[in-house]
């Protein structure tokens, strides 16, 4: 299935991606499927942009090497085996991705996602592909402030 996606053309690209970059540690995206005989689904994620790449230590050294690479967000399509299979079937030039919010930290990226998929009530709504809502949240960090988050803006 991977290779599907890797061989074929990205045809769509994300909608709202931010064009300055700087300090954005991620963001959460919703997937929509547009095939005019498929029932519209959804789906929201969260994807960072770099990955964390571990390597050896230098020789004579103790230490990992640490270094972040970017995390090929452009032939990203989510995680949910069941979308994947209707990329598959109806093909990925029928699905759109769009960036409903950009975030700045790891926090925010989780607490995001997490409030995105509570409102839209992901669980109990067959029109989503999310079949678990799974986070780990922190600390708080300074200065973080919430903000108001509507699934209307979303028209679902």
């Amino acid at each position: 299935m991977e290779k599907i996606l890797e061989a074929a053309p990205q045809i769509t690209t994300w909608k709202n991606f931010p064009t300055d970059t700087e300090g954005v540690v991620g963001f959460v995206y919703l997937i929509r499927n547009n095939h005019p005989d498929a029932i519209k689904r959804f789906y929201i994620g969260k994807k960072q942009l770099l990955k964390r790449v571990k390597r050896k230590p230098l020789k004579g050294k103790t230490r990992n090497r640490i270094s972040f690479v970017d995390n090929d967000v452009e032939k990203y399509w989510g995680s949910s085996k069941e979308l994947l299979s209707d990329i598959e079937k109806y093909g990925i030039e029928h699905f759109s991705r769009e960036v409903i919010e950009v975030c700045y930290s790891k926090f925010h990226m989780s607490f995001s996602e997490i409030d995105w998929q509570m409102k839209c009530r992901v669980l109990f709504d067959d029109r989503f592909f999310n079949g678990i809502i799974n986070c780990r949240l922190g600390v708080i960090p300074k200065g973080y402030v919430d903000i108001e988050r509507d699934p209307v803006i979303l028209k679902l």
